[in-house]
């Protein structure tokens, strides 16, 4: 099952790559939750929580590196497309997310240690001789 969403979740990440090139000032994105990610969410997990009465699922995409970004999931309002929700309040949800479980936060560090650590070998390399 999760290979079958595998192509729709490439998809809609290279959707998020490029948004962010389009808004350069920008280091976090709300959008709906796109159907591959709701289906391979199901495969890892065998089951998903109901979305709460008025509510709907979300995906907040926070920039970690030119190259590299984490989405988590949430719920938010049915009536929302997240499109219209700016950068300080996608902050602030972002960080409330992760003040609320730990191991989002270790993930985050660990990727953007790794981000870090890479870009980091880029510059050395570019910078060196050959």
């Amino acid at each position: 099952m999760l290979e079958r969403h595998s192509l729709g979740v490439d998809l809609i990440t290279a959707s998020d790559r490029r948004w962010f090139e389009e808004h350069p000032g920008r280091q976090f994105r709300i959008r709906r939750m796109a159907p591959a990610e709701i289906g391979s969410a199901l495969a890892v997990s065998g089951k998903l929580k109901p979305v709460p009465a008025g509510a709907a699922r979300f995906t907040l995409v926070r920039k970690l590196g030119p190259t590299c970004r984490m989405r988590i999931f949430i719920y938010g309002p049915a009536h929302k497309s997240g499109q219209e929700t700016g950068e300080a309040v996608a902050a602030a949800l972002w960080d409330q997310h992760v003040d609320r479980n730990a191991a989002v936060l270790q993930r985050q560090f660990a990727i953007a240690a790794i981000v870090s650590d890479h870009d980091a070998g880029d510059e050395a390399f570019e910078g060196g001789a050959a």
